[in-house]
């Protein structure tokens, strides 16, 4: 139960009654600021910290809590002052730390001391994204784009799997015009797997890869082309799976089409030689018929009375996914890394359209 402003008063006038001492009143103002923050009386709250804090001017704890109090009425300064006493006082509050730095920041000019306190804060809590966060907003204030590269590198570094920094260092690349070098890191990450349960990085890398594969260097390069093609496709097949497992029917739908329509458009060519590009569309194809069974039956849990009508259809989709061959094993021992992601897909289908159709 919530306390009332009066009920604040009745509690401190039967404490002060009990302690007639003047000297002692202020020692108990920390608890009594702390009862009428709870009864949302957050100027007698400062009032009696600030007394408090004349007598007990070593208290960190007192110092935040009077911080806390300036920060919810928009004096960043004065909290940013409170906050700086209390970490000299304790300076194992690293959150602290990380609060000043926020604050400063987020001043609407420039602070000359955020610099300060969030190079503080990066020794501090070395790998965390908050910290990330505010020094991202400084360079990218400064206009400083080679070292808001240095510090997207060395927070991959720390932070491999984290989504938004590896998409944050792919759009700064083609945002310079540097797509072979963002095209590279996706690879790069591709190969790595970190991120094949997250469906931004993967529609990132659809339209990454589109925006490159249309570049003179590239599409006058028949194996070039070819072999970004063959990327194109995995990124487009991982980005339907994971729409049809997150999202709903319409974009499930949309995702299927927008896949399906890819292959269409690349059929003639994906076929007219025997390389990678034409295994990846072969088993591609498979998994369209896959995701294909997938969809019917989403869409049939949403309209339950169109089960039935599905059902065989759905099951006739899986019955041609798991017939498809898989991909041929490689006999060379520098394909072998790159195939091998092929073949976890193909067995992975083959499973789940073996399974549903039985």
């Amino acid at each position: 139960m919530r306390r009332t402003r009066a009920d604040v008063e009745r509690y401190i006038s039967a404490v002060q009654s009990a302690s007639p001492s003047q000297k002692a009143k202020p020692v108990k103002g920390f608890l009594f600021a702390k009862l009428y923050f709870e009864a949302k009386e957050y100027e007698l709250a400062k009032r009696h910290v600030s007394e408090y804090l004349t007598v007990q001017q070593k208290d960190p704890k007192a110092h935040k809590f009077l911080g806390q109090l300036f920060e919810r009425d928009g004096e960043t300064d004065k909290a940013v002052g409170c906050y700086k006493r209390s970490v000299d006082l304790n300076p194992a509050q690293h959150d602290l730390v990380l609060k000043v730095a926020e604050l400063l920041c987020s001043k609407p000019e420039h602070d000359s001391r955020a610099e300060f306190w969030v190079e503080k804060a990066a020794r501090l809590l070395p790998g965390h994204p908050g910290v990330f966060s505010l020094r991202e907003k400084l360079l990218s204030a400064q206009s400083g784009s080679n070292q808001l590269y240095e510090l997207l590198q060395a927070e991959l570094k720390l932070r491999p799997a984290d989504t938004y920094i590896n998409q944050k260092l792919v759009q700064l690349y083609s945002a310079e015009g540097r797509l072979q070098d963002a095209v590279k890191h996706c690879l790069a990450v591709e190969r790595a797997g970190v991120l094949r349960h997250c469906l931004q990085w993967y529609q990132l890398l659809v339209s990454t890869l589109q925006e490159y594969i249309c570049q003179p260097s590239v599409s006058s390069n028949e194996q070039a082309s070819r072999k970004f093609q063959k990327e194109l496709l995995l990124a487009r097949c991982s980005c339907v799976r994971l729409t049809l497992t997150l999202k709903d029917c319409e974009e499930s739908t949309a995702a299927l089409w927008s896949f399906d329509c890819a292959m269409q458009a690349l059929k003639n060519t994906a076929t007219n030689m025997a390389d990678e590009l034409a295994e990846v569309f072969s088993e591609m194809r498979a998994n369209l018929y896959l995701y294909s069974g997938t969809l019917l039956l989403k869409r049939a849990q949403d309209r339950a009375q169109q089960w039935r009508a599905v059902l065989d259809l759905a099951a006739l989709c899986y019955l041609v996914s798991y017939q498809a061959p898989r991909p041929k094993a490689r006999s060379f021992k520098s394909e072998q890394a790159s195939h091998e992601p092929l073949e976890l897909l193909a067995c992975d289908r083959q499973s789940q359209a073996g399974h549903c159709s039985s």
